[in-house]
């Protein structure tokens, strides 16, 4: 199957910087504005510790910061709100060293005490809410030490592999100390404070939200080329589950950047086009958009040249180019193109109908006169 990605429709190539309309004049107070697909009332959090939905992750990148970050392209993980680190022999205590110029929203100082506050918080919200997303990022966490005013050392009760890129995921974002005196229901509902580019302003589920510029900020992650603050003052999202209210907005000019969840129609495309849009995608890291067959009590699935013949009979190409659009990539592996380490699997996701044919023979299924394949007296039905 195709994996999902992810596709935004900016206006003219300045849009970036200017963050006005197609249609418009550079707005004095440079306000950009972004038409999210609809939002999630039954996932509603912007606390990082319990975020899910992805639309809520990328308000929160720009209010919220990491310890770590990843690099897109090799994986590594790389500074940001940390400088430096370093991993005992035993996997159970990591050291970060902080940095020294980083504040919070309210003017709070970052430090060594404040990431403290933050995991220690995050720990005891797992325990009362395990099935909370951040608290699969906690595994084996067991409690911080401040060393001095910008080290804390992180000890863990048994060794997680994972737990160094954890620190760079939004789910382990650092809000300020002020924030966890509040209940985690006002932090989902907005009332976040953290060290990013942008304060969030307001937030009102299924409507909208509004960011607004810091301008002493300029610490960000080594990935981003931007060191100081954000070319915009201010940002207006809003929530449009109707895609086609959303691209008539940004074909009339009244939004700067689309962001959909399911991608562009050809016609829309060429619509988009026709007018200066960019056109944005990058699939996610992490596991395509993957169908898992039930092998249990004898179903049809749990013949393994069943499942290869499946395989074999899907043609990925034709899926991709006429369900979506002709520049939607076709999946090659298990895992998404952007993972790290990825390794394609094309040739085994190869369409093949002969070759299908052969391993429902091999399995017992034959075709009988009503071009349907039986075995046992039974027709070869997929549910």
């Amino acid at each position: 199957m195709p994996p999902l990605h992810h596709l935004f429709a900016f206006g003219a190539l300045t849009l970036a910087l200017t963050a006005c309309s197609p249609g418009d004049e550079a707005s004095a107070d440079k306000t950009l504005n972004i038409a999210f697909w609809g939002d999630n009332t039954t996932l509603v959090s912007l606390d990082p510790f319990q975020v899910y939905w992805l639309e809520h992750r990328v308000l929160l990148r720009n209010v919220a910061e990491s310890l770590t970050d990843q690099d897109p392209d090799s994986g590594q993980i790389i500074p940001w709100l940390a400088k430096s680190w370093e991993v005992s022999a035993d996997a159970l205590s990591y050291t970060f060293h902080l940095r020294q110029d980083v504040t919070f929203s309210n003017g709070e100082r970052f430090d060594a005490h404040a990431v403290k506050a933050a995991f220690d918080s995050n720990k005891a919200f797992a325990a009362q809410s395990p099935a909370t997303f951040g608290a699969t990022y906690l595994a084996g966490y067991d409690h911080a030490e401040v060393l001095d005013a910008f080290t804390v050392r992180l000890v863990l009760s048994r060794p997680n592999a994972g737990f160094l890129q954890a620190t760079s995921t939004t789910n382990l974002a650092i809000l300020a100390p002020a924030s966890y005196q509040l209940t985690a229901k006002a932090r989902s509902l907005g009332n976040i404070i953290g060290t990013g580019p942008f304060i969030l302003d307001h937030y009102t589920p299924e409507v909208g939200a509004r960011l607004v510029k810091r301008s002493d900020y300029g610490w960000p992650s080594a990935n981003v080329h931007n060191r100081g603050a954000a070319h915009v003052d201010a940002i207006n999202i809003s929530y449009i589950p109707e895609e086609s209210v959303r691209n008539g907005l940004f074909l009339q000019g009244k939004t700067d950047i689309l962001w959909p969840r399911n991608p562009f129609s050809e016609v829309d495309l060429k619509l988009f086009q026709a007018k200066g849009a960019t056109i944005q995608s990058r699939s996610l890291p992490g596991p395509a958009l993957n169908l898992y067959p039930n092998t249990r009590d004898n179903r049809l699935l749990a013949d393994r040249n069943v499942r290869l013949a499946l395989q074999k009979a899907i043609d990925r190409t034709s899926y991709a180019h006429t369900v979506y659009n002709a520049q939607f990539p076709v999946v090659s592996g298990v895992y998404d193109v952007t993972t790290p380490y990825f390794k394609p699997q094309a040739n085994k996701l190869v369409h093949d109908p002969a070759g299908a044919e052969q391993l429902l023979d091999a399995a017992g299924w034959h075709k009988g006169e009503d071009g349907y394949r039986h075995k046992n007296g039974k027709r070869l039905t997929l549910r």
